[in-house]
């Protein structure tokens, strides 16, 4: 009996394998050719392992190179036996170029396996440096027995590996069942970390995430899911779950979410795949995304939790539609009261906000400040010119724009609070009324700006009295008439005579002063 070094396998017959020539046209190895490089090809690429360890190890490898996708639709892995009865691995994959093999056998070398190649029954093995162009059977085998229990027949230096099929793995259940691997220092996460997350909340606390969300004014969406009864999160969790997608959530309200009982941050890896913060899963899923369904969402959770998959079409809604409205209700003794109730009204003040900063629109500029702000229109460029709006009034110079006014460093700045209110930035009025109460208390119309300003100042600014920057920074300039005057041009009556002066053999110093009383031409 032989053995390969790497793997303790029974050989049952020695068969000598032979080195392919230069251009060499017939073989024994059944359906086997020469590709454009001139190297033995088989349909199909055989990767042999004495364990499951060393197919993970492989793909794993293979995965941060290139794409398992392109392997995907043809790939099988499968355990196989001797007549012995001893175990191996086959991964059957099919053999585009001899790139692609070139590359599997580079990385088999380093997961203990052994590349082959060959279309149905007999694989040779693949080429190396002692024959750049492949192997060949010198003469093709009987299989043992009458062929009975011998499904891959490996012909190998050392002699011919002789198993059969025992049964076929699933791919994807080998993906989704890895462990994720710990990764120091990889939950600190950075603005480009917080730019988007999947995050799994219990149902019983997702009034209180979503609060939290809404009053942080980050841009997220929700939905209610049912995840698989199998996977180790629901039965954990044992009811259905909120899943939310956030988008550049704040640093402090990603630390508070870490210190809740239930809560799960995931990082996406695909739009539809997330691997948990702080891990890392073996294989690079990017190159094996036809695995999992567009239409489902698969999260993987850290040990020694497993993958949630929650089926679809998972439909998100936005957080501002989720969050909680509060309707007050007036007790029935109350609505039916015949007594007339007596008034409560309230006076409308400024206090600071602690909602997130806004978009400032416009800013007021005192008239103390007038001539500094001339001085900066100077520097504008026209983009900006033609972007801004301004309106005068006792207040002083109001200037508007829709991208917003930031780069003015002058007056106070305002922001929309409802269309057509402007308040100062960093306050609120109060109470904390609907736009449309506010509007009517105030008496506001479409037709008009109303401006809060500090010290509990409030004006109005008509629609019609607001030009664009351009036209309303620019004076009338005075620009006289020239009259018009119609002058003849006077020939004379003499014909005019040409005459030819010589220059001299120094032209270029210039001409000599004509002769006194001499004619010049």
């Amino acid at each position: 009996m032989f053995f390969l070094s790497t793997m303790p396998l029974v050989l049952h017959f020695f068969v000598m394998l032979k080195r392919v020539a230069v251009g060499q046209s017939r073989f024994a190895t059944p359906f086997v050719a020469l590709d454009s490089r001139g190297i033995l090809l088989g349909r199909l690429g055989l990767l042999l392992f004495s364990s499951l360890d060393g197919v993970i190890g492989w793909l794993r490898l293979y995965s941060d190179e290139a794409s398992l996708d392109d392997l995907i639709p043809e790939l099988k892995i499968l355990r196989v036996r001797t007549p012995e009865k001893s175990q191996a691995h086959l991964l059957l994959f099919p053999a585009a170029s001899s790139h692609v093999l070139d590359r599997a056998a580079r990385i088999s070398k380093m997961s203990s396996g052994s590349l082959f190649t060959g279309t149905s029954r007999h694989f040779v093995a693949y080429r190396d440096e002692r024959a750049p162009h492949g192997y060949d059977v010198d003469e093709l085998p009987v299989a043992p027995d009458g062929g009975g229990g011998a499904d891959f027949l490996l012909h190998a230096l050392e002699g011919t590996l002789v198993y059969g099929r025992d049964s076929a793995l699933d791919l994807r259940q080998i993906v989704t069942r890895l462990s994720l691997r710990r990764v120091p220092r990889s939950e600190r996460l950075d603005a480009a970390g917080r730019s988007e997350l999947v995050i799994t909340v219990p149902q019983g606390i997702s009034g209180g995430v979503i609060r939290t969300l809404w009053r942080s004014q980050v841009r997220a969406e929700a939905a209610l899911v049912t995840p698989k009864k199998e996977s180790a999160l629901a039965r954990d969790s044992g009811s259905d779950l909120f899943l939310f997608r956030v988008y550049d959530l704040p640093s402090r309200v990603l630390a508070s979410f870490r210190q809740v009982p239930g809560i799960s941050l995931f990082r996406p890896v695909l739009g539809h795949v997330g691997v948990e913060v702080g891990y890392e899963h073996p294989l690079e899923l990017t190159s094996c995304a036809s695995l999992f369904s567009p239409e489902s969402f698969c999260l993987f959770c850290g040990p020694p939790r497993g993958m949630l998959e929650i089926l679809g079409p998972v439909e998100l809604s936005r957080v501002e539609h989720l969050a909680e409205v509060r309707v007050p209700v007036a007790p029935p003794s109350q609505v039916m009261s015949a007594q007339p109730a007596p008034g409560i009204g309230l006076d409308l003040r400024l206090v600071s906000s602690v909602a997130a900063p806004r978009k400032t629109n416009a800013t007021l500029v005192s008239w103390r400040e007038a001539p500094w702000l001339k001085k900066l229109v100077y520097a504008l460029p026209p983009p900006m010119l033609r972007g801004h709006q301004v309106a005068t009034c006792a207040h002083g110079i109001l200037l508007l724009a829709k991208e917003g006014v930031d780069v003015v460093p002058l007056g106070q700045l305002l922001y929309e609070l409802m269309p057509g209110i402007l308040v100062p930035l960093g306050m609120e009025p109060v109470p904390r009324v609907s736009p449309e109460v506010l509007a009517q208390a105030l008496g506001h119309e479409a037709g008009r700006l109303t401006i809060f300003a500090h010290g509990d100042t409030l004006f109005q600014v008509e629609r019609a009295t607001i030009v664009p920057l351009e036209r309303g920074i620019l004076a009338s300039v005075d620009v006289p008439l020239s009259a018009h005057r119609d002058k003849a041009v006077v020939m004379s009556a003499e014909h005019p005579k040409i005459v030819n002066d010589p220059l001299g053999g120094f032209s270029l110093w210039g001409f000599p002063a004509p002769p006194s009383g001499g004619k010049t031409g």
